[in-house]
């Protein structure tokens, strides 16, 4: 008996010292959320980006980030159009879309993640799509909760990749990270961790998608690439990887992500080098309204091209 109870001793020691809160959750982070994301209007953030790839920083670049809900069926994984009759949650969605150059040609990469704002009915993200584009061919990725698992399915042009479907175990997705920053960082574990990599970083370098080992804390943000009074950062330590995120938000203005360098060795010349994001502008606009030819002036106040 007394063998017994060291076990669920050491089970409840390890969980405690490996994975706790970073704070106490606001009761009403759902209802804030849903004023600031689900008011008729999504929430747009452009930022200058330094991308790392190959074998340089490349500069002539550009992020935009889109917040906004969106009603998502559980069992399906898409949009709820009120076609069906199945059963949905309200998921907080973020796009994420980056054009960068590599010398003579150009990237165009954009990745979807669907979060549930209720965390304590779906604890997971729901879904994770990612598209690229570049002048050597095109890949698509997505990622689906189906059960205690997360399914996975790759479309890739390199032969070594192939068409592939791999399944591995539910983890916190360092994509689904932005989201719960804007809904309350208090939804964010801390300590070390199995966490999957943003589906950006997989692509980038070819690793196997599924959940690596991990170090993510929460803390007030000492660095000088960010400038306010009331920032914080998410740093994310991949050992294996030996790279280093940190996502730095204000916290004095509803976490608004106000920039993130993302630190790790080239897979081409292992020189680590850093992507820099930094947030430009910001504004709320419901967009889907905007797409008339009149509208296009809009793309000016964003500073896009």
């Amino acid at each position: 008996m007394k063998s017994i109870y060291l076990i669920l001793a050491l089970v409840v020691l390890f969980a405690t010292t490996s994975c706790t809160q970073s704070q106490p959750i606001d009761k009403n982070y759902g209802k804030a959320v849903m004023e600031r994301f689900g008011s008729g209007a999504a929430e747009i953030a452009v930022y200058d980006l330094e991308q790392n790839r190959y074998d340089d920083v490349h500069t002539d670049a550009t992020l935009m980030s889109i917040w906004v809900t969106e009603d998502f069926l559980i069992d399906k994984q898409v949009k709820d159009e009120g076609i069906s009759k199945g059963k949905s949650t309200t998921t907080l969605k973020n796009i994420q879309r980056r054009l960068f150059t590599t010398g003579l040609y150009d990237y165009s990469m954009m990745h979807t993640t669907f979060t549930p704002i209720d965390r304590a009915a779906h604890p997971h993200t729901l879904k994770m799509t990612l598209s690229s584009q570049d002048w050597c061919g095109h890949s698509f990725s997505q990622v689906n909760m189906d059960g205690r698992q997360y399914k996975s399915k790759l479309l890739s042009y390199f032969e070594s990749e192939g068409d592939t479907e791999t399944k591995f175990p539910l983890a916190v997705m360092e994509d689904e990270i932005y989201n719960l920053i804007r809904m309350d960082v208090g939804l964010i574990p801390q300590g070390k961790m199995e966490v999957i990599p943003s589906a950006v970083y997989v692509r980038l370098t070819h690793i196997p998608h599924k959940p690596y080992s991990a170090t993510v804390n929460v803390t007030n943000y000492r660095g000088s690439d960010f400038e306010g009074g009331s920032l914080k950062v998410v740093s994310i330590n991949y050992p294996d990887f030996q790279r280093q995120l940190e996502i730095v938000f204000d916290e004095a203005d509803a976490n608004t992500i106000v920039g993130w360098t993302d630190t790790y060795p080239s897979i081409f010349d292992r020189q680590p080098r850093t992507t820099k994001a930094t947030l430009r502008t910001v504004k709320k606009l419901d967009y889907w309204n905007k797409h008339s030819a009149a509208d296009v002036a809009l793309r000016q106040e964003f500073g896009l091209k």
